[in-house]
């Protein structure tokens, strides 16, 4: 459902392309308390500016990954991790 969040789902709001979902961050624990807390998974996502782009305003200005090294780290505790693309 969330690779599909906003196909058919045009509004005055949301003219028909203006909204879709470019990729998913799919986390798994081993167990039902998890293997890392939330807060330490949503720092595992990281952001940067292209620099050859003055205003950012789209999707494509940004490298957007993975710290691999701390993903690396949670992997040994069970951590695992699925990148899906959108629509």
């Amino acid at each position: 459902a969330l690779r599909t969040l906003f196909v058919n789902d045009s509004s005055s709001a949301r003219p028909d392309g203006s909204m879709q979902v470019k990729d998913i961050f799919w986390f798994k624990h081993s167990s039902k308390i998890g293997d890392v807390s939330s807060a330490k998974v949503f720092e595992l996502l990281k952001y940067e500016k292209i620099d050859a782009v003055e205003s950012s305003t789209t999707y494509e200005d940004y490298n957007i990954h993975l710290d691999e090294e701390r993903l690396d780290e949670f992997r040994q505790k069970g951590l695992e991790v699925e990148i899906i693309e959108g629509m």
